[in-house]
């Protein structure tokens, strides 16, 4: 493969610019109109290949490209002809300073892991990725949020924890993606070297941001829905269950019972050793709240 920057006298990869100048500074020389040397045709064709390579814009990206992969082929020979030359590889290894082997050790790592992971995109691409952490990352949210309402015995706790989990593990996935494409492929990287601190930040902000965003929704309906669509019933403690500063009540609708406790006084609620009165949602009857007596009373009187 021929150098057609040392030919027009340029350092590799030189600028359109400066191509431009050095083939008129190199064609004034040697064409054969000025230059009656043996040489002058063959110089003078090796110029005008150089100019027809080189001041194309495309060609000279894919010319830049492969003379690249030359150097690095000719860096690694050199290198493996020096090693040959060495009967003794630990003396040549011995021979590099501390932070030369810490140098080439991170490279050769460096260079495995890439073709591990490159090799890992054949089989499941980073789009496909992507959509499968965000897809995790729903489904976590969504079951967090349909689970939000513990009633008793609680069996909702167990719900809320894989989806957490699940949620997580969404996150780190694209979290993780984004830093292996970062790292590996800095060229799509549009945050510079700051793409370490990009995914570290995404991952320990997007997981309580979430987390919170659910609660606050959740709280909101609740809100919303026992100011608005409510209907009062007058639910059965179960003093069983109840004690230690929580109540256990349990109320029917529309032939499905529901168990719910909560943490707080049993004397601001009860009408009776085993009564109180509460409101539940009528779309989402597991939304209920007890209402204490003096407020009861007078919505009693109302009904």
């Amino acid at each position: 493969m021929l150098n057609y920057y040392k030919i027009l006298g340029l350092h590799d990869f030189a600028t359109l610019a400066e191509v431009k100048k050095a083939y008129k500074q190199k064609i004034r020389l040697y064409h054969p109109d000025v230059n009656p040397s043996e040489n002058a045709v063959e110089i003078t064709q090796h110029l005008n290949t150089a100019k027809t390579i080189l001041c194309d814009t495309i060609k000279k990206l894919k010319y830049d490209e492969n003379l690249k992969s030359k150097c690095r082929r000719d860096k690694h020979l050199a290198e493996t002809k020096h090693w040959s030359k060495n009967t003794d590889f630990h003396e040549y290894w011995t021979s590099l300073s501390r932070q030369e082997r810490k140098r080439k050790v991170a490279k050769r790592k460096f260079a495995k892991e890439k073709m591990r992971y490159a090799r890992s995109l054949q089989s499941l691409s980073f789009k496909n990725r992507i959509i499968g952490g965000i897809a995790l990352i729903a489904w976590g949210l969504q079951l967090f949020y349909s689970n939000y309402f513990i009633m008793y015995p609680g069996y909702e706790v167990v719900y809320i924890t894989f989806s957490i989990m699940i949620f997580i593990t969404g996150v780190f996935i694209c979290t993780n993606e984004y830093y292996n494409q970062k790292l590996y492929y800095p060229t799509l990287d549009f945050f510079g070297k700051r793409f370490l601190l990009t995914s570290r930040l995404f991952f320990f902000l997007a997981v309580p941001l979430g987390l919170i965003s659910i609660s606050a929704l959740s709280e909101l309906r609740e809100k919303q829905v026992l100011s608005n669509n409510y209907e009062l019933y007058i639910a059965e403690i179960n003093n069983e269950a109840s004690g230690y500063g929580s109540m256990v009540y349990s109320y029917s609708v529309g032939g499905k019972k529901y168990s719910k406790s909560i943490k707080s006084s049993q004397d601001i609620y009860k009408l009776n050793e085993s009564k109180i009165v509460i409101k539940y949602a009528v779309n989402e009857p597991k939304i209920s709240e007890p209402i204490s007596i003096k407020e009861s009373k007078t919505m009693l009187k109302e009904l």
